[in-house]
């Protein structure tokens, strides 16, 4: 048996540039979506895109990009925020899936910077919460340790000890008993 294929088709040629406006209008209205909804703080585990990030640091939005998959769950737990898979499922109000946090506030530990980002009921910040309140914004309590090391075997010493410490403090927690010494 022998087919016929149709291999007819037309190549459209187009300035990248054409695609890099479309793109940055679509991040535009983003901005403004995110802006007019009043949020402070926007977490994301993929990379920001440098335009929107520092167009949003500019009107006052405080961009946290490429946030491993464990440090997101902590923020959504933290601040009852509904995460959003894609761009393409954004809600129509934005107000809608944002969730609560404090003041977010930067350390440096062993030449490396964290933020830290407190509850909304917590501290001087607890009466001006940064972002918009969701009807099911839940916050639930977590903690976040970092731990850090000079140098290669002190991480692998660690990588044994924090695991075990860890267990101790949550067999504590749950016991709710503890001896001094």
């Amino acid at each position: 048996e022998s087919y016929a294929v149709d291999t007819e088709f037309t190549i459209v040629t187009m300035d990248p540039s054409v695609l890099r406006q479309w793109e940055l209008s679509q991040y535009q209205r983003l901005a403004d979506a995110v802006v007019a909804a009043g949020i402070r703080v926007l977490a994301c585990q993929k990379l920001v895109d440098p335009w929107l990030c520092d167009h949003l640091q500019h009107r006052g939005v405080t961009v946290l990009s490429r946030l491993s998959l464990r440090h997101v769950d902590h923020v959504q737990r933290m601040t009852g925020a509904v995460p959003i898979a894609s761009l393409a499922a954004l809600p129509e109000r934005l107000g809608d899936v944002c969730g609560l946090v404090g003041r977010a506030e930067l350390r440096t530990v062993c030449q490396r910077t964290y933020i830290v980002l407190h509850h909304a009921g917590q501290g001087p910040a607890a009466a001006n919460a940064t972002a918009v309140a969701s009807s099911r914004a839940v916050a639930r309590p977590c903690a976040t340790l970092i731990v850090a090391a000079p140098d290669e075997s002190g991480l692998a010493e660690l990588r044994r000890c924090v695991p075990q410490a860890v267990r101790c403090l949550q067999e504590t927690a749950i016991s709710g008993a503890a001896l001094h010494g």
